[in-house]
This record gives C-alpha cells, structure tokens and sequence, in this order.
C-alpha cells in the first residue's frame, strides 16, 4: 500500500515549531499556495517532498507519512467521481 504525507501531523510540527506556512513552504522549496492548499485541505501535500519537510522538522520521514486509503485525512471516506 502506497503512503502518504500526513497533513495534520505536519500542522502540529509546524504549529510545535513556531514557524509561519510560508517559512514552512521556502524551507522546504515548495510554493506557499500549494502549502496553503494542503494545509486547507484542498490538495495533498506532494510526497516527493517527504525527505524536505522530515529534515525541516529533524524527524523520520516515514513518522510525517500514513497509509494512502479510501479515508481523506480526516478519516472520512472519500468520495469518488462519477
């Protein structure tokens, strides 16, 4: 099963951190409107950059990460296309 970036996990080290989203997104070499998407919940956070946000916050990469399932993460299902 593939993984993918916890956004929530990632919302409280960030929070822990004392960082603003767009430190966060030049930190890191992402864009803060692809950060500001994520953290709103309208995008994923792109999982090429595991390895970035896991040394921005000094953690192991697979610690930011969960089971990519038919949950959002929220844990509610999501809702395919028609």
């Amino acid at each position: 099963m593939k993984r993918k970036i916890n956004i929530e996990k990632v919302k409280k080290l960030l929070k822990k951190s004392g960082k603003t989203q767009k430190e966060f997104a030049s930190l890191v070499n992402m864009s803060e409107p692809v950060v500001s998407a994520s953290f709103n919940g309208s995008r994923a956070l792109p999982f090429d950059y595991v390895f970035e946000i896991a040394s921005f916050f000094k953690v192991e990469p697979l610690s930011i990460t969960i089971k990519n399932d038919t949950k959002n993460q929220q844990g509610q299902p999501v809702q395919k296309a028609s």
